[in-house]
């Protein structure tokens, strides 16, 4: 099974997964988290803030990032991950492609059709949890919100199988994607 976290900066993905990783009821579905390092990635291209890069800085990430998941996901099999392609996209529609179409669509399709090989998307909106600065992401919340409302476009438009996380308690979280996941499995 290959499960995918999808939302936007600061929504708690990844700190979901962490307290999911640490219940004895996640490891029953056996899989490894499979995180793309965006903060190693930026640091090997010289950047450490995404508010501090040109435009042209912040495709040449993406397509590293894009890169990296890639090689990453296509060795494994069961493993779940705090960010899809549909993510990648996503960024990439809104502020990376800076109007450059033959290259835009090209990342859009694999991004589209790299999607599929998940199971499930867990989709998680922005505003459900406060905004937290950690150095690296971008503090622009406008941005942040049109690219999580992006990311529910690719969602639906898509036709992905995804159930949205819509609580703010961490335990009531975790519960709603164990009772999924097994629903799923």
């Amino acid at each position: 099974m290959k499960i995918a976290f999808t939302g936007a900066s600061s929504t708690g993905k990844t700190t979901l997964i962490k307290e999911l990783i640490s219940d004895p009821k996640f490891k029953d579905f056996n899989l490894v988290h499979l995180p793309t390092d965006a903060r190693k990635i930026l640091n090997s291209l010289g950047h450490k803030s995404m508010d501090l890069m040109t435009a042209k800085d912040t495709r040449q990430f993406q397509i590293h990032y894009h890169r990296e998941k890639t090689n990453l996901e296509l060795r494994a099999s069961n493993f779940i991950t705090d960010r899809s392609y549909v993510d990648i996209a996503s960024y990439w529609q809104i502020r990376d492609n800076n109007g450059i179409l033959a290259s835009s669509d090209e990342m859009l399709q694999e991004c589209k059709n790299s999607s599929n090989i998940y199971d499930h998307h867990f989709y998680f909106p922005t505003g459900i949890i406060p905004f937290e600065d950690d150095g690296y992401r971008s503090i622009d919340l406008e941005l942040n919100n049109k690219i999580g409302d992006q990311i529910l476009q690719n969602l639906l438009g898509w036709n992905l199988q995804f159930s949205t996380i819509e609580i703010k308690n961490i335990d009531d979280r975790k519960k709603l994607v164990l009772d999924i996941l097994k629903e799923i499995s």
